[in-house]
């Protein structure tokens, strides 16, 4: 027997908790200059909800912290997808894909 839709709509909405928690503390470890802490949290967040668009942009601000500009640009573009019908989030991204445009064009062969 399948769940009733509401008992999935409420498993979603605590896995979406658990994913925002999780990506709290990723931030705190970012904050400290822990990325790769952080990013085993922000891993872990979206294994719990996949959706979630927050945890994808902390994931390419970790990867930048390790200068993996390309990594970085991976979850830059899943954020997007997922943040994109989100005014709060637009002015972020944008600085977001900025930064990693210039990281990547530092490395690039002249």
């Amino acid at each position: 027997a399948r769940p009733a839709p509401e008992k999935v709509q409420e498993e979603l909405k605590r896995r979406e908790e658990v994913a925002a928690a999780l990506t709290d503390r990723g931030r705190s470890r970012l904050e400290a200059g822990q990325p790769d802490a952080a990013i085993r949290l922000f891993e872990r967040a979206l294994s719990q909800s996949p959706r979630f668009g927050p945890g994808y942009y902390y994931l390419a601000q970790a990867w930048l912290m390790k200068n993996k500009a390309n990594q970085a640009q991976a979850f830059h573009d899943q954020a997007v997808l997922y943040l994109q019908d989100q005014p709060e989030w637009r002015h972020r991204l944008d600085r977001q894909q900025k930064e990693i445009k210039d990281r990547i064009a530092e490395y690039a062969i002249p």
